[in-house]
């Protein structure tokens, strides 16, 4: 994961409209701040009008996956997160979603079979995806899910593939915006023959 904070020196907490992630509004608000590249990312954050500024992230070509934000209160930030589509190192597993939206249980993924279960809290009409990624990032199989009884399971077949180090993940993202709303993610071997 990756992240890109905005820092707000004066005013109220920003807010992010529902319709464009990009797009802060509140009275007044101007910005000073020069583009930044850094790890594969470009920010630039540019006046639009006296009311809007807006936050533009470029990124290298299938780099990041997913991206979420939140705001903080003290001192006054974004935070956007950009999770890397390729397959997580031990450190950035994830087994238990920002305030147990998602838990994974349990994985297994054999050379053509992949079986997965947990928890569900909160969540849009209790729906999810389970995908597993390639080496690349790319997703390989995605099956949907809906949770029962905060419950939630998986059982699914992918086609054949090279041995390989790939990701078994949930997601959920936000009916509103499109944006990550929970991720649990963990590191598996796929393929083979």
């Amino acid at each position: 994961m990756f992240d890109v904070t905005v820092t707000f020196d004066n005013g109220p907490e920003p807010s992010v409209t529902p319709q464009v992630l990009d797009v802060l509004a509140r009275r007044g608000v101007r910005t000073t701040a020069d583009p930044v590249r850094d790890h594969g990312v470009f920010a630039r954050i540019a006046q639009t009008s006296g009311r809007r500024i807006t936050i533009r992230l470029t990124g290298t070509d299938r780099r990041f996956k997913y991206v979420g934000y939140f705001a903080q209160r003290t001192p006054e930030r974004l935070v956007l997160d950009l999770f890397k589509a390729r397959p997580p190192s031990d450190a950035a597993e994830i087994t238990r979603g920002r305030g147990g939206c998602l838990r994974l249980t349990a994985h297994t993924v054999t050379r053509d079979r992949v079986t997965a279960a947990g928890r569900e809290r909160n969540l849009f009409e209790h729906s999810l995806v389970v995908r597993l990624r390639r080496t690349n990032g790319r997703i390989h199989r995605q099956e949907p899910e809906t949770a029962f009884m905060r419950t939630w399971s998986t059982d699914f077949t992918y086609s054949p593939t090279r041995r390989q180090t790939g990701t078994l993940e949930a997601v959920a993202l936000s009916a509103k915006d499109g944006t990550l709303d929970c991720l649990v993610q963990v590191r598996v071997r796929m393929g083979g023959g």
